[in-house]
């Protein structure tokens, strides 16, 4: 029997009821202060489901029609206002266990409340169990009902029943259930939008780690700008020293500074090389940021046409979640537009620096080629001056004999300045390299505990979780094929010889400065002692490096060393990241023994 006509039936035995409790002579006076629609209520429910004129974001009069559904726990109640108070009716099945069969039953709804969502019993079935629904109207046609029962009751307990779902109702956010039922039959329809869950899962899980490199190429391209500010700074010292070297005309003075010109044009052409390296590393990150944002703006767009077919516009949580991530994606756009701009210049600088460094070199070679076209002058002067005087053997002796009374004669007077120039110009030259030297191994020291040392020993110790260690791996990969590793070890072995040169040159340095001491007039005996500090602070410098330097190196073989016990321990449910890393780690350490080598 259909159920409207039941309620039809039952809604007569209300009358009825009404009618034998209060003489008719009262009941035109009876009226409805309150009139509010009926409660259906559902335990479960599993069947086709449609939703009829629906706007969006708007559940008032939307007609939920069940097409085809299978329910349990079926009621009806609503509440009427009479003189004599609240009267709840109720019309429910005294065997809410047994199941509810509905080839089609429609209902107009002001608003619905969804508990939850279940196992569908039949394949593309939407399963709801809890359903609330405050009717305006229900129909149905073939809906078996069994045993039917109507209650009604001035009781305030059961009063209080039905009016706590009213509440419920009221109190609910309509746009979130009707969210909630529309991407269930989304889902028990198999639509597009539940097949993209997954991927759309993944996009929010991606998203943190695209910003984080973001992040990083930005990291990169400080460290490129701190790099060609200490390129300029470089350079321009190299040139006031190449001018300095231009204007001495004493062949020691002359060789001494070209050493320390030479080791100059060495580091920063080193510099520039790594420059170079960290340029080619914003620009394959930058690349991969791209390419990953554009594969996730484009899936984000085709889930907002999604969203625009499903009807969920600004006012689901969908949207306004998928919003979200849109804002997030456009401030990595930002970031990676204003990335290219900036590695543009920097690219722009590089060549600048190659083409400066280019025309110091050509100076340099000028400085080398005058230091022996001088020589040669000397020697063919030397020549001439022999042919022509063609002197005898005893005149050339007594030319040795005056030559060596000169010598004898006052050896301090004319030489102790420009000794004592030419000293000052190189303790400051090397000061000025220990200084530099030491600087740029504070930074590679640092890269080397931070990025390589502290985390591998980490996924060594099982620190680390999978997605690190992975991440680690990939990281560890990169830096030995793009050679940046490589870069960094050649560095530290450079300057650990660079140190050994240092400190040779200190100790001839304090070897000399004593003398000095004891030949220089005391005019100048302040001027040695501001020498000393300055030697002193070198030797500290020295000594503080060779600590840091001896630390890492403890460092390093630490590692080696726990890499191979970690190769003893492994079995057959260690994962692959960390056979990556250990591997790599096998790499490095025959990469550094190669260049000690």
């Amino acid at each position: 029997m259909a159920i409207w006509r039941k309620t039809k039936i039952y809604g007569l035995a209300f009358i009825l009821i009404i009618g034998f409790c209060f003489p008719p002579g009262g009941m035109n006076k009876v009226e409805a202060a309150k009139d509010k629609g009926f409660i259906v209520k559902v335990d479960k429910i599993s069947g086709r489901i449609n939703l009829l004129g629906l706007r969006p974001g708007i559940i008032f009069d939307t007609q939920v029609a069940f097409t085809s559904a299978r329910g349990y726990g079926f009621s009806l109640s609503k509440l009427i206002e009479t003189k004599q108070g609240t009267l709840a009716m109720t019309i429910k099945s005294s065997s809410p266990s047994k199941r509810v069969d509905v080839s089609w039953l429609t209902v107009t709804a002001h608003s619905l409340n969804i508990g939850g969502l279940c196992w569908p019993e039949r394949l593309l079935d939407v399963c709801l169990t809890n359903v609330i629904i405050d009717g305006k109207k229900l129909e149905s046609s073939g809906t078996s009902f069994p045993d039917m029962v109507l209650e009604t009751s001035y009781n305030p307990i059961e009063v209080s029943k039905v009016q706590a779902l009213y509440n419920k109702l009221e109190n609910q956010n309509d746009e979130e259930q009707l969210e909630k039922l529309i991407l269930a039959i989304d889902k028990a329809e198999g639509g597009k939008f539940t097949q993209q869950k997954e991927a759309y899962e993944d996009l929010k899980a991606q998203l943190p780690e695209l910003e984080k490199q973001a992040d990083g190429f930005q990291t990169l391209l400080e460290e490129a700008e701190a790099q060609k500010k200490q390129l300029e700074a470089g350079m321009t010292s190299l040139e006031e020293v190449m001018d300095k070297a231009d204007q001495l005309t004493k062949k020691p003075e002359f060789e001494e500074m070209l050493k320390g010109i030479d080791g100059k044009q060495k580091e920063i052409t080193t510099n520039i090389e790594d420059f170079s390296v960290t340029l080619e590393q914003v620009e394959d990150l930058l690349q991969k940021v791209q390419k990953s944002l554009e594969k996730k703006q484009e899936f984000v767009k085709a889930r907002f046409e999604l969203l625009e077919e499903l009807e969920l516009g600004e006012w689901s949580n969908s949207y306004k979640e998928l919003e979200e991530i849109k804002q997030k994606l456009d401030t990595v756009e930002e970031k990676v537009t204003a990335g290219f701009k900036r590695l543009e210049k920097l690219k722009e600088n590089e060549q600048q620096l190659t083409d400066r460094m280019k025309k110091i070199n050509e100076k340099i070679e000028a400085l080398k080629n005058k230091e022996i076209k001088e020589e040669e002058e000397k020697q063919e002067e030397q020549a001439g001056e022999d042919t022509e005087d063609e002197e005898t053997e005893s005149d050339q002796k007594e030319k040795e004999s005056d030559d060596e009374k000169l010598g004898e004669k006052d050896p301090e007077d004319s030489s102790q300045t420009d000794d004592l120039e030419a000293f000052t110009s190189s303790v400051n030259e090397l000061f000025t390299q220990v200084d530099e030297t030491n600087k740029n191994f504070s930074i590679l020291g640092s890269k080397l505990e931070e990025d390589f040392i502290e985390p591998v020993q980490k996924a060594l110790n099982n620190q680390l979780d999978d997605d690190e260690v992975t991440k680690l791996q990939q990281t560890l990969d990169e830096s030995l094929k793009n050679k940046t590793m490589n870069n960094k070890l050649t560095k530290f072995v450079e300057i650990k010889e660079k140190m050994g040169d240092y400190k040779a040159r200190l100790a001839e340095q304090a070897d000399e400065l004593k003398q000095l001491k004891n030949h220089v007039e005391d005019v100048n005996q302040k001027e040695l002692l501001e020498i000393q500090d300055k030697i002193k602070k070198s030797d500290t410098t020295l000594k503080e490096m060779q600590g840091r330097m001896e630390e890492i190196e403890t460092h390093l073989d630490d590692l080696f060393k726990d890499s191979k016990q970690k190769q003893q321990e492994l079995d057959e449910n260690t994962n692959e990241p960390l056979l990556g890393i250990l591997e790599d780690l096998l790499k490095v350490e025959a990469l550094l023994k190669e260049m000690k080598g």
